[in-house]
């Protein structure tokens, strides 16, 4: 249960000869482009999405502005330069943007921060997408996330495909998630959520379009 860069920061600790031949993963959080197809099957109509980041996440913008761009949405990334900043960026964030897309980046979204910013961001009655189902039970509007049961089927998955190979499969993202949605935090924002099926299924009809 490891996040794609924090797996790539073990790697660069290990042993060049270690590295990429004895590890892999399951990465706990769910790739781009599905992330993208749960923004627009959940809301459609929003389109300025914005995005948190400290220097830690090495996000690499320019693909990722041009994945949103070729969506029709528009990614607006306000870097956090230190941890004093972090209201100010978020104020100034939520008075551009018609959603706010969380990433795990813990330099923002720690215990002493969430809170704080599911607050602001319902104030500016901007919805956040969150990470797991705590974001969720906390306020935010919805998330996308792979529960351990679902990351421990895949893992024996995993091991399966060891046993017969002898190599362990390339590191990748979960193949199964669920999707939560707080209908409460809906109604107060004046958002008429689908249902999670028919997210589900808007989902899919997206990735079958780009086959």
């Amino acid at each position: 249960m490891i996040h794609q860069r924090g797996y790539e920061s073990l790697l660069e600790s290990l042993p060049p000869q270690k590295a990429g031949k004895e590890t892999s993963a399951i990465y706990l959080n769910q790739p781009w482009e599905r992330q993208l197809d749960f923004l627009q099957a959940t809301l459609p109509n929003h389109l300025r999405v914005g995005l948190l980041h400290s220097p830690d996440t090495h996000l690499e913008l320019p693909g990722l502005r041009k994945s949103f761009t070729e969506r029709g949405l528009t990614l607006i990334a306000q870097p956090v330069r230190s941890p004093d900043l972090l209201f100010p960026a978020l104020d100034d964030l939520l008075n551009k943007t018609d959603v706010l897309l969380t990433i795990p980046d813990n330099a923002i979204y720690n215990t002493s921060n969430v809170r704080n910013i599911l607050l602001t961001s319902y104030q500016h009655k901007v919805p956040l997408i969150g990470i797991s189902q705590a974001y969720v039970n906390a306020g935010a509007l919805c998330a996308i996330f792979s529960t351990p049961e679902q990351l421990a089927a895949q893992t024996g998955a995993a091991l399966v495909y060891f046993a017969r190979n002898k190599r362990l499969p390339e590191p990748h993202y979960p193949d199964l998630y669920v999707i939560a949605l707080n209908n409460q935090v809906a109604r107060s924002l004046g958002i008429n959520l689908p249902s999670p099926e028919e997210i589900r299924e808007r989902m899919n009809k997206a990735r079958e379009g780009r086959r």
